[in-house]
């Protein structure tokens, strides 16, 4: 099954999964079936699907269910889009025409659309939760290219983003806020939600831009080969898994296949920042996850590998510039 998901968001998607479409203001609402239990609530509801079309281009989404067998479902985007997704649970693996199956774990992915079929393949009895804004040329035409300072943006230009520039503590944040938008109040004005989409953009590019300040200081790069990288992507990917309690910099050496001092070059030259700064993000982008989550700082703080709720307020507060409390109060 194929379909124009610039057009129809998650429609194709939630026809596929045989839901039934109910509206809310402008909110398309595709609710499963109720005998697929929603893990969240475990009740019968069977979860649901959450679209909303503020402007030609843009489609803010919300997904919430689980499904009892793997779902395969194709799909393209036309004209060119860029689908920027928060993913805080599940089993999603992505295959594009000539790259490998990459599977969307925990945090945020860019898949740049290139009006190519896109499989997307989710995995059965794991809760599904992600939120994500598709953006299209004609949004990018009508709000952003004449807004920069060194000529006109194109959505081409995201094939150059890579991890460091979008996997964030504020674009979490930024993904927090949009998804108790969607969730919380159908009837919201369409400026919050092109305002929260340019602002997306605007934290990518400028980190984009940091990148290429650090690199033309003859620092990012230089000392990380080709199989250096390789290493270092075995690193981050156990350091993704373990951040809140993670490994000591010998077994990371270990695991890296070089020194301790080599290390901490390569990691920084390839990422952009330090072995303890990405731990430190990692963990502060899950606490900003856990906030919806009925648990109490304590527990939250405890989660991400802080044995004092104290020491992980400071850390928050030095991240957000609120404390974890005032944040949770904000998001409700």
């Amino acid at each position: 099954m194929e379909t124009n998901e610039y057009k129809l968001g998650s429609s194709g998607l939630a026809k596929y999964l045989g839901c039934k479409e109910t509206r809310d203001g402008d909110a398309h609402i595709y609710c499963l079936p109720p005998e697929y239990n929603d893990y969240y609530t475990n009740d019968r509801s069977g979860g649901y699907l959450l679209d909303t079309h503020p402007s030609p281009g843009l489609v803010a989404s919300y997904a919430r269910f689980m499904v009892k067998e793997a779902v395969t479902y194709s799909y393209r985007v036309v004209p060119m889009g860029v689908w920027v997704c928060s993913v805080e649970r599940g089993n999603i693996i992505v295959i594009e025409p000539g790259k490998k199956a990459r599977r969307l774990r925990r945090g945020i992915h860019i898949l740049v659309h290139r009006r190519q079929t896109v499989k997307l393949i989710i995995g059965a009895d794991e809760p599904i939760w992600w939120t994500s804004v598709l953006v299209c040329d004609e949004f990018i035409a009508t709000h952003v290219q004449s807004n920069f300072i060194d000529g006109p943006f194109q959505l081409a230009g995201a094939l150059e983003w890579q991890s460091q520039h979008y996997n964030t503590p504020d674009l979490v944040v930024a993904f927090e806020q949009l998804k108790y938008a969607l969730r919380g109040e159908a009837r919201i004005s369409h400026l919050y939600y092109e305002g929260k989409m340019l602002e997306i953009l605007a934290i990518i590019l400028r980190n984009v831009q940091y990148q290429k300040n650090f690199s033309t200081e003859g620092i990012s790069n230089r000392f990380a080969a080709w199989q250096e990288g390789r290493n270092i992507v075995l690193v981050k990917d156990v350091l993704d898994q373990s951040f809140h309690h993670p490994p000591s910099i010998d077994q990371l050496a270990i695991i890296g296949k070089m020194g301790v001092t080599k290390l901490r070059k390569c990691f920084k030259a390839y990422l952009g920042v330090s072995i303890g700064g990405y731990v430190h993000q990692e963990k502060m982008k899950q606490a900003a996850r856990l906030m919806s989550h009925c648990m109490t700082i304590q527990e939250i703080a405890a989660a991400v590998g802080y044995e004092s709720p104290g020491k992980f307020a400071v850390a928050f507060k030095k991240t957000y510039g609120v404390t974890p409390r005032e944040f949770k109060k904000s998001l409700f």
